[in-house]
């Protein structure tokens, strides 16, 4: 077997990848794709993508997705007739030694519940039970016609008060920081890595959404083939209840319609129930559940 780890992959590769994705999808009556970007990694130089080779054919990838200086969330697929052979363990063994050189210090197994062997992968490394969070998906045609009318009306009534979204500017770049890490509760670092990102990257955008020339709120896009993703939608705490939340939802999605996207996906913690009523009202459906199991690298 031939192992390589990499820092971004090719369009053979993403291609391979998918492919091998496909059949264990098929096999395990899964959902969950694989992020083949490297965009959202805080540490920019961490090498994430992780491949094995049998006699040239690809049996096994492991990814790592790293938002935050402290934590870095594993997923993993393997050909079905190549497992308990071992492959996830070299990976995720090579994987480990490539975290240790940065300041991580705790991995997430990200598993859907009905994955029985990615459930006994993260029992085998006494990762613990953290969270769960639910995929959602809305195709942008079927938006509720009621939902669109209301958000209309409301911008309409409030246009007066100067409501704007828009790509943040790089001279906003600092108050966008400050916000984010106001309505995420996150690190300056973390933050800022958070909206460079928007600003950098050639397939996301970070939009604003201004009240009467004020910042108070944001959302980040992913831009994929026919896909956009939602990341961090977020208003200010003292602007909330006020229809805001709704009213930035409603803006992205257009921007996403108008760049020819077909769906929109992102997740949501399970206990945010507000959030997660927002979405559902819209239209948005659950595509699937994640589960988070944590341990310490150290443990490993």
């Amino acid at each position: 077997m031939k192992l390589i780890k990499l820092h971004s992959l090719s369009i053979g590769q993403k291609k391979a990848v998918d492919e091998l994705v496909a059949v264990c999808l098929k096999f395990d009556k899964l959902k969950r794709t694989l992020y083949l970007e490297n965009d959202l990694n805080f540490y920019e130089n961490l090498d994430s993508f992780y491949l094995l080779y049998e006699k040239g054919r690809l049996i096994s990838v492991l990814t790592i997705l790293e938002p935050y200086m402290d934590t870095a969330e594993i997923s993993a697929y393997t050909l079905p007739e190549y497992r308990r052979k071992g492959c996830f363990t070299k990976l995720f063994y090579r994987a480990a030694d490539e975290l240790e050189g940065y300041e991580i210090s705790h991995v997430q197994f990200v598993i859907e519940p009905e994955s029985k062997s990615g459930i006994s992968t993260a029992r085998a490394f006494e990762a613990a039970y953290e969270r769960s969070d639910y995929l959602l998906q809305l195709k942008i045609n079927t938006v509720t016609e009621g939902w669109k009318r209301h958000q209309k009306e409301e911008i309409l009534t409030n246009q007066s008060k100067g409501w704007v979204l828009r790509a943040i500017k790089e001279e906003e770049s600092f108050e966008a920081v400050k916000l984010h890490q106001n309505i995420f509760k996150n690190s300056m670092e973390e933050a800022e890595h958070i909206i460079r990102s928007g600003l950098d990257s050639e397939n996301m955008e970070c939009y604003g959404f201004f009240i009467g020339n004020k910042l108070k709120g944001l959302c980040s896009l992913s831009f994929h083939s026919e896909t956009a993703s939602i990341f961090g939608l977020g208003i200010t705490l003292s602007e909330r209840g006020k229809g805001y939340g709704n009213a930035l939802l409603y803006q992205v999605i257009k921007q996403a319609e108008e760049k020819g996207k077909k769906s929109i996906t992102l997740e949501v913690a399970s206990e945010s129930i507000e959030a997660f009523a927002m979405y559902r009202n819209c239209g948005f459906e659950i595509a699937t559940q994640y589960d988070y199991y944590t341990c310490a690298l150290d443990n490993i």
